[in-house]
């Protein structure tokens, strides 16, 4: 079961404590939520310095050093840090939320119904642990140095696997590294005494072979279904601790295959120069001595056994979820108040629509009581798009018609020898007079009879409507244009450019 909540301050800038999943001697674990834009929220985990310890700089120091050393490692086998807040004198990690269970309630689920894990599962586990594991061990800084992180408390209760299957290896708070604020003093242990290595408690380094030994410890009490150190005083946990037999799993279960038993006392050997010198090849060897399980069949055992806690958590998340909808704020019209200010812009004649101007899509009056008629304001915009609208119009009107009278050109002048009006050239003529004979030349071939013109010829007469022509200087002297045109041999009238 989840502990109780606690009267507590719930609200640091962004991020909300929703309820405590786990308690620890340096901090607690919290529910939480992110509140992002635009409505968006995510479910993360928060951890929080105990309120007697807040004051401690040396526990504010190593806060900070998990900070900094997680923040370094990135692996799917490793929790990931994603902020860090200090708000109203407080210090808060902020940490992937993992949605499942931790290694030690499945095995005190496994404990109640009193059969150990499957030998495939423990493989399983054991392997991303190892994995998660070796990334922290050859994790490097910016510049790509070495931080030679030992994480110093690979116990059940900082193994986390989720509803998908996968172990993560959680809290680095006691995590030896070469960039620590924090370091430890001569005799002082660091990490649970049922999970330490022997070499812990002397005056010798530690290094990765003292993680490899806590996973060793997991492995025994996976496969057996109980903690290899049994004692009940810190005296006899010590004498277990050092002492130099291990027996194997299979002592205490059968069917324990001889290469499992093998990897697992290689693991627990005392002396760290017997044990694998990375946890990589612990993890390969365990691999290739047999099958572990799909993280599809994890998952099912972590669901089973972890059932109550995983709906506990789901309930919290559901009701926290409902507390702080996500939501995108969707535009209504209400959002544009009836008015001057809320009239957008005249729409061209182009696009503008041919319904009513007083459309509701366009302008929002206010609905006017019962009985009453609406006030003369309301008619306003509406007013308003319809004197624009006319005058858009009439102004395209004409600029078209000027368009149109520019592009056309002038007609012939009307000379005293002539008092007729010249023939037309539109489409509409039925019998057009017969042009007089030009002189052949090299730009107007000889004309043809006008009979001959087809009515795609009359047609392209009036390409000058199409596309203006192109300007030519006037030859000095006044022509006789009766007859701007002259006909070539396809029968098409070109314009003499003389006339032009």
């Amino acid at each position: 079961m989840l502990p109780e909540p606690v009267a507590t301050r719930t609200s640091f800038g962004r991020y909300e404590i929703v309820h405590p999943l786990a308690t620890g001697g340096m901090g607690t674990v919290y529910l939480g939520r992110m509140r992002a834009a635009r409505g968006v929220s995510l479910t993360v985990a928060i951890k929080r310095i105990n309120a007697a310890l807040a004051g401690d700089p040396r526990v504010v120091g190593m806060f900070v050093d998990e900070a900094r050393i997680t923040s370094l490692v990135r692996h799917p086998n490793v929790v990931q840090t994603l902020d860090v807040v200090e708000e109203a004198g407080e210090l808060l990690l902020v940490m992937e939320y993992v949605h499942g269970v931790s290694l030690q309630r499945l095995l005190m689920a496994a404990r109640e119904r009193g059969e150990p894990l499957p030998l495939d599962v423990t493989a399983r586990i054991a392997s991303d642990v190892l994995y998660g594991l070796h990334a922290a061990h050859e994790a490097t800084n910016e510049q790509g140095k070495s931080l030679e992180i030992v994480h110093r408390d690979v116990s059940p209760q900082n193994i986390l696997i989720g509803v998908d299957g996968i172990a993560r290896v959680a809290d680095f708070g006691i995590a030896r590294a070469a960039n620590r604020v924090e370091t430890t003093q001569l005799g002082e242990i660091k990490g649970k005494l049922r999970y330490i290595a022997p070499e812990q408690f002397g005056r010798e380094a530690v290094d990765r072979r003292a993680d490899i030994y806590g996973v060793g410890l997991l492995m025994w009490e996976m496969i057996t279904g109980s903690a290899m150190r049994r004692a009940s005083s810190p005296g006899g946990l010590t004498s277990a601790i050092l002492a130099p037999r291990v027996e194997p799993p299979s002592s205490w279960v059968r069917d324990v295959p001889p290469v499992l038993d093998d990897i697992v006392v290689r693991a627990l050997a005392n002396d760290p120069r017997d044990r694998f010198p990375f946890a990589s090849q612990m993890a390969a060897a365990l691999e290739a001595a047999m099958a572990t399980a799909p993280y599809a069949k994890v998952a099912e055992l972590v669901r089973e056994l972890g059932h109550a806690e995983i709906t506990e958590r789901k309930a919290l998340l559901e009701r926290a979820a409902a507390l702080e909808p996500i939501s995108t704020p969707a535009i209504s019209t209400s959002a544009f108040p009836a008015g001057p200010a809320s009239v957008p812009p005249p729409l061209s004649p182009a696009v503008m629509p041919a319904a009513a101007p007083s459309s509701p899509a366009v302008v929002i009056r206010p609905s006017a009581p019962s009985g009453d008629s609406p006030a003369p304001e309301a008619a306003k915009p509406a007013a308003r798009w319809k004197s624009p609208a006319i005058a858009l119009a009439v102004g395209a009107l004409a600029l078209l018609a000027l368009t149109f009278t520019i592009r056309r050109p002038a007609p012939p002048p009307i000379t005293a020898a002539s008092s007729e009006p010249p023939p037309l050239t539109s489409l509409a003529s039925p019998e057009p007079a017969p042009p007089p004979p030009v002189e052949p030349t090299a730009s107007a071939p000889a004309a043809a009879p006008p009979e001959a013109a087809s009515p795609a010829a009359a047609h392209a007469s009036h390409w000058h409507l199409r596309k203006p022509p192109r300007t030519l200087p006037r030859r000095p002297g006044k022509p006789d244009c009766s007859i701007p045109y002259v006909v070539d041999r396809n029968g098409i009238r070109v314009p003499r450019p003389e006339c032009m």
